[in-house]
């Protein structure tokens, strides 16, 4: 199994204490591990009896990532302190959806989270207070505030499995989007 990685950023200064970065981030996943269950059909051999069949490993499945990252970043000035990043992204890959069906299936990766949002800022509260012990209690806060938003993991509808009444092989049913 190898992968390969890339990017490319692009940073703007927005005055002095302000930064603007845009990157493209890319991967991809090549000859990497999948499992697959052999039934004796499947084998052209009668080595295995009573339904027996055989899991075997190969590297056979594929990955790619791909993601538009933005970063707004402000260094302390006046108080104020923000660091913002936003990605946009996909995730595909034919194995990590599929643990249950033992065939590669191209599809959204089980980690594939679309869009995901991130907001942190800081305000120093100062200020200058005429009593001495207003100032030594209040002197040295702040208020921060954090945001997360992302978007959910992907959902992988499955049937509930049956057997094939043929081989007596276990076939698990997904969906399949015909256009």
């Amino acid at each position: 199994p190898y992968t390969e990685q890339w990017n490319l950023a692009i940073e703007q200064a927005l005055g002095t204490k302000q930064s603007l970065t845009l990157n493209y981030v890319g991967s991809g996943g090549r000859d990497l591990l999948s499992q697959r269950f052999y039934h004796p059909e499947d084998l052209g051999n009668t080595a295995f009896t009573n339904g027996d069949g055989a899991y075997v490993t190969t590297n056979g499945a594929t990955s790619s990532y791909n993601a538009l990252q933005v970063k707004f970043n402000r260094r302390l000035a006046n108080g104020l302190q923000v660091l913002a990043s936003y990605t946009w992204s996909h995730a595909i890959d034919d194995a990590s959806s599929n643990f249950t069906i033992f065939e590669l299936r191209r599809s959204d990766s089980d980690y594939d989270i679309r869009h995901n949002f991130q907001l942190a800022a800081s305000y120093d509260i100062g200020g200058h207070y005429g009593n001495p012990v207003a100032a030594h209690v209040l002197r040295h806060w702040s208020l921060d505030a954090r945001v997360s938003a992302r978007s959910a993991l992907p959902v992988d509808v499955l049937q509930a499995e049956t057997v094939d009444p043929n081989s007596g092989a276990t076939v698990t049913y997904h969906p399949n989007l015909l256009e």
